[in-house]
């Protein structure tokens, strides 16, 4: 029953988004961005696969920072929320469903980069530990996405804001860069950054080139998902007010 449910959350989700071919195209576009770049100006295999790390990370981003502008259009617009909480959904449900799809969503031009990024580092667990980082990636970034999505009254608030936050995410700290580059202290600090420690980590397990222990990112990586999923609990108000 919980599972039929939550299958009844989840595929308008879905099928509502692979309506819109363009996005799953424009998604691994704008990751590979950088690695365009990197080509033009010739930088060797060892650091595009440094940018193909961030690449892999990028999408994950996007799309667990688009659950703000998706909760407020179903609060708001299609009063989605209203007719949910008049039902038998439990708020829950509703959580985990908006998780699960914003990592499917988020495999789908995930997976071409990893393989890609398996290919130039010779390593076929570039593949099974993309999966894994973008997993806890989209559990930590969804979680508070929907805690921010719920404090925005109309979507006119929204605006640009998602896109803002995943480019900051996404491009200033080290995701498409290694923290090594930048000042020690500087660089630890910026691994407190999801986006930075899921890229910095994926480095590590595949290329053996991590400032930090990479077990130690992907256990900070759990522990602020669980940190963003009470902090939703508790700011998630279930009531027709």
């Amino acid at each position: 029953m919980v599972f039929e449910k939550l299958v009844g959350l989840f595929m308008p989700l879905f099928l509502g988004t692979i309506r819109y071919r363009s996005l799953l195209l424009q998604l691994p576009v704008v990751a590979l961005v950088p690695v365009y770049f990197a080509l033009v100006f010739g930088l060797g295999v060892e650091k595009l696969a440094y940018i193909l790390a961030g690449a892999v990370v990028s999408s994950g981003v996007w799309i667990s920072n688009a659950m703000i502008q998706d909760v407020v259009y179903e609060r708001e617009t299609y009063k989605y929320l209203d007719m949910l909480i008049a039902s038998p959904a439990s708020p829950l449900l509703y959580v985990v469903a908006h998780i699960l799809f914003a990592y499917i969503i988020a495999i789908i031009p995930t997976l071409p980069i990893a393989a890609l990024y398996a290919w130039l580092t010779g390593s076929l667990e570039a593949i099974p530990w993309s999966l894994v980082i973008v997993f806890l990636l989209s559990l930590s970034l969804s979680a508070l996405s929907i805690a921010v999505g719920l404090r925005f009254r109309n979507i006119r608030e929204v605006g640009a804001f998602p896109s803002l936050v995943s480019t900051l995410l996404v491009f200033v700290p080290p995701v498409y860069y290694p923290a090594s580059i930048l000042p020690d202290s500087i660089a630890k600090a910026s691994l407190l950054v999801p986006s930075a420690s899921a890229a910095e980590a994926l480095r590590g397990l595949v290329q053996g080139a991590s400032l930090v222990n990479p077990y130690i990112l992907i256990g900070y990586l759990g522990l602020v998902a669980l940190v963003s999923i009470i902090y939703l609990a508790y700011r998630f108000d279930w009531s027709l007010g």
